[in-house]
């Protein structure tokens, strides 16, 4: 079935602990789905803070150490999967628009031709030093 009764599209999953999936369909609204009764049993609209982060291939629900994390446009935000709960951790100052690694405790993102990351122990933002310029063919 679909989580949302006029839900078009389903962007991203992943996989909990507990073996049920979270997703995020239309850019706002979080769901939990069980696999096992194959009934969705929770979802949390966010709308309220940001869509998510969707521009070429999503990317937008992540973990790091037993936490997860959502990449939304306006910033980054955790959810918590005993309650269903999103909650804003850190505000982004460049809208964010596609990305989503994890490398040790940072998550990183782009927003243009920059690249952002937050370390997610601390909170601390950097932003790359360069922009990244275009590369071009080499001629033969």
């Amino acid at each position: 079935g679909k989580p949302f009764p006029k839900a078009t599209i389903i962007t991203c999953l992943t996989p909990l602990a507990d073996g049920s999936v979270i997703g995020i369909s239309h850019l706002r609204n979080l769901f939990r789905f069980d696999p096992k009764t194959r009934q969705v049993v929770a979802r949390e609209n966010f709308s309220w803070y940001a869509p998510a982060a969707h521009d070429q291939g999503p990317r937008d629900i992540f973990t790091h150490d037993g936490n997860y994390y959502l990449l939304l446009r306006k910033g980054i935000a955790s959810f918590d999967p005993a309650t269903g709960k999103i909650m804003t951790i850190a505000p982004s100052p460049v809208p964010i628009r596609n990305g989503g690694a994890v490398l040790g405790d940072r998550l990183f993102w782009v927003s243009k031709s920059h690249i952002w990351s937050l370390n997610l122990k601390d909170r601390e933002l950097f932003l790359s030093p360069d922009k990244l310029s275009e590369s071009k063919p080499a001629r033969p």
